[in-house]
């Protein structure tokens, strides 16, 4: 079967050291089937050009094109992209505490609950909300700082079977802090009868810093599988965010002297005409690890993993656009997303007086596993 290529990847002699003119290369990308109206992720084998290469200068970047009129695909079709229907409108926060979402987590341990948090400027609290918008409850974190609250992730943590939310405290849009902080805190459940504000005091402190210097980041992930968690930088100025990782087992500040040194593992190009186009705002992780997803303030894009490969590595391949709402700076700011506990729809909501719950739900056949961490050995906690 043989498809033709709808975009164009490009690379740099960082990305490629191999790279030579007139070379073949296997690349990643996302090409459409225009009898099927489907598109698909797959390795092509392409021709870089080298007239191209002399067009665009000596500095070291080639556009790999197929070569007309088709390139055939090196392996059959895998990891078809899923397919969401549009948004529908779920809720709406009505909660006048709730005014800069810049975090948003779906719970499992307490069904049809919505874990959220505001921008920098609030106190170190967690909001529960129904997926309705209504406030269950306040959790307030003594003693932890707020300074750019950014986005909240559900993992795993020291105990088998217990779900820990952690909290991305890393937000710097001058570039200027020596380090950020993520905190672990297990999940607690809700009741009925408990009072609508509670603290959550057992909780553990990771400060991180970068290896190559500070920078803004507003995405958080952690991944189900081996329990690593991952930031994605923001970058409005050419899109490029680098992915760094923080492994498993987590060293809290206590242990290491109050350092923890993330690792650098790649670079997530997004593809936009604006801005806001290109800057990673929220993303996310099914609760399976079997897909990801990852939005700006107009743009949603996921990446499907395959078993036994890193979630590092699956960032560094070709995403599929999916369905999300936002249009932008001045009309709208959304800053989070997150996958529902059966990894079947994800949910978003933006900031300011726009404050609708949208939920998309998969249309194709597609499933995430269930979440679990049975399979991460215990931690010290």
């Amino acid at each position: 079967m043989q498809y033709s290529c709808h975009v164009n990847a490009l690379y740099t002699s960082r990305d490629r050291p191999d790279f030579r003119p007139g070379g073949l290369y296997t690349v990643t990308a996302v090409v459409v089937n225009p009898d099927k109206n489907a598109a698909v992720r797959t390795s092509l084998t392409c021709n870089a050009l080298p007239a191209l290469l002399g067009l665009l200068g000596l500095a070291g970047l080639a556009t790999l094109l197929a070569w007309p009129p088709a390139a055939r695909a090196q392996q059959p079709v895998q990891r078809p992209c899923p397919v969401y229907g549009p948004a529908t409108k779920v809720g709406r926060i009505t909660d006048p505490r709730i005014t800069e979402i810049s975090g948003l987590a779906a719970s499992a341990t307490n069904p049809g609950i919505l874990w959220l948090h505001n921008d920098s400027g609030d106190d170190a609290r967690l909001f529960a909300v129904g997926t309705d918008g209504a406030t269950r409850a306040v959790y307030v974190l003594p003693s932890a700082a707020a300074i750019d609250w950014e986005d909240i992730a559900i993992g795993p943590g020291p105990r088998a079977g217990v779900d820990y939310l952690y909290i991305g405290d890393i937000g710097d849009n001058g570039a200027r802090r020596s380090h950020v902080t993520i905190y672990r805190v297990a999940e607690p459940r809700l009741s009925q009868s408990q009072p609508p504000s509670l603290n959550l005091s057992r909780f553990t402190t990771f400060r991180l810093e970068y290896p190559d210097g500070p920078r803004d980041a507003e995405v958080l992930l952690s991944d189900p599988t081996s329990g690593d968690l991952f930031i994605v930088s923001k970058d409005f100025a050419n899109g490029e965010s680098s992915v760094y990782r923080f492994g498993y087992p987590h060293k809290p500040a206590s242990s290491t002297d109050g350092r923890n040194v993330l690792e650098l593992v790649g670079h997530i190009r997004f593809r936009g005409m604006r801005a806001s186009d290109i800057a990673a705002t929220a993303g996310d992780v099914s609760p399976g690890g079997d897909t990801v997803i990852v939005r700006t303030y107009t743009q949603a894009l996921v990446w499907r993993r395959a078993s036994h490969t890193r979630l590092a590595h699956e960032l560094m391949t070709a995403p599929c656009p999916v369905h999300t709402v936002g249009i932008g700076f001045p009309f709208d700011q959304y800053e989070a997303i997150a996958y529902a506990p059966d990894g079947a729809s994800y949910y978003t909501v933006s900031e300011g007086n726009t404050r609708s719950i949208y939920k998309f739900d998969l249309r194709s056949d597609l499933r995430s596993a269930p979440r679990t961490n049975s399979g991460i050995p215990p931690q010290k906690d």
